[in-house]
């Protein structure tokens, strides 16, 4: 999980909202906005606001890292699907922690 590029954490992360379509534009992730190619980056992992949708939508709990014992990961945890099992993600970023989060509970999907 962790060895996605953050390129393929946009796709998949795209693919999860069905933003339809999505294409590589000069090394960033990309969806098609208007029907004639107009183009806005996608990119969860740099637009806070977009991920705290995400965040929100998907009802997952970020918890900081405990900085008395120089803790750096930050906690992100989700249900899978069928809400049988919480699953936790750990990521240096908070942002990253929400979209591997996101990713794992729906790689069913």
């Amino acid at each position: 999980m962790s060895d996605l590029t953050n390129l393929q954490i946009c796709k998949r992360i795209a693919e999860i909202e069905n933003k339809g379509d999505c294409f590589n534009w000069f090394n960033t992730f990309a969806i098609r906005t208007e029907m004639y190619a107009e183009r806005e980056e996608y990119n969860p992992l740099t637009d806070d606001a977009l991920c705290f949708q995400l965040m929100v939508k998907y009802d997952c709990d970020l918890i900081s890292p405990y900085r008395p014992n120089k803790d750096t990961h930050w906690e992100c945890q989700i249900f899978t699907s069928d809400c049988a099992d919480a699953v936790s993600i750990y990521d240096d970023s908070p942002s990253k922690a929400i979209c591997l989060a996101i990713i794992e509970a729906h790689k069913d999907k």
